[in-house]
């Protein structure tokens, strides 16, 4: 989550943030594993851009598998692929970008 919202910043889509790709990079890998810690010190407008982000997603997925398919089950499966390859594609545009996550390679 933390990662969207400062690709959203660096790109100059939330008023009053700023910053590089550079900027987002080294921010994520700072972040890495202290989502938890960080929730608290977030903006409350940014931490709404968020929330209302993934919301928005995850009504445009389920839209999709409803409109796909005609039975409960066959619905949910949709749904599912839909989410992974969703997901799949996301955290590969985010690597693209930004390099995140840092792969450490451990001898």
């Amino acid at each position: 989550m933390q990662v969207a919202i400062y690709l959203g910043a660096a790109v100059g889509l939330l008023p009053g943030y700023a910053g590089t790709l550079r900027d987002v990079a080294r921010l994520s890998a700072d972040l890495h594993g202290q989502e938890i810690l960080h929730l608290s010190n977030l903006p409350p407008s940014l931490l709404t851009v968020e929330v209302f982000r993934e919301a928005a997603t995850m009504l445009m997925l389920l839209s999709v598998a409803m409109l796909a398919e005609q039975k409960r089950g066959e619905r949910l499966a949709t749904f599912l692929w839909i989410f992974a390859l969703w997901d799949i594609g996301y955290y590969v545009a985010l690597r693209a970008t930004v390099q995140w996550p840092k792969l450490t390679h451990k001898p």
